[in-house]
């Protein structure tokens, strides 16, 4: 063989064993992206995992919260109901459906005391029940925002 064939020849191999080594590379560096990417979808995974459960354990602390103050607001609502009749019953509130015109007649008037001024505010029991309600309510909302906001 001449010394041109052994060149050509020697050129050959060189460029096979430098595609050889270069497509061995590249299958490396190809395995190495694809243990990256599983090792961030691993990860990844594992981060929506706990946003899960952190969103789940929340939700629970914020569902206890709100019965607690379901609780709260059911007993003040009783013990307001309570109180509110025993106003009524202690204070001469006028029953309801009647009109406060019809209550403040003529002095002598059958159930109304003499003394009655003209000018006197008459509330029904049902008015003085509702906003007793809506006290023990608000109350209890605000109580429930303090609640949630506490650390």
């Amino acid at each position: 063989m001449s010394r041109a064939a052994l060149s050509i020849i020697a050129a050959l191999a060189l460029a096979l064993a430098c595609a050889t080594l270069w497509g061995a590379f590249q299958a490396k560096r190809a395995d190495g992206w694809r243990v990256a990417y599983q090792a961030a979808v691993a990860a990844s995974q594992a981060n929506i995992a706990a946003t899960k459960a952190l969103r789940a354990q929340e939700r629970a602390e914020y569902e206890r919260k709100a019965d607690v103050a379901d609780a709260k607001h059911a007993a003040a609502l009783d013990r307001a109901r309570a109180l509110t009749d025993v106003y009524v019953r202690s204070n001469r509130v006028q029953p309801s459906g009647s009109s406060p015109a019809a209550a403040i007649g003529e002095a002598g008037d059958a159930g109304q005391p003499a003394d009655l001024s003209r000018s006197a505010v008459m509330v029904g029991i049902d008015d003085v029940r509702r906003a007793a309600e809506w006290q023990a309510y608000g109350i209890a909302c605000h109580d429930w925002a303090l609640a949630i906001t506490a650390p």
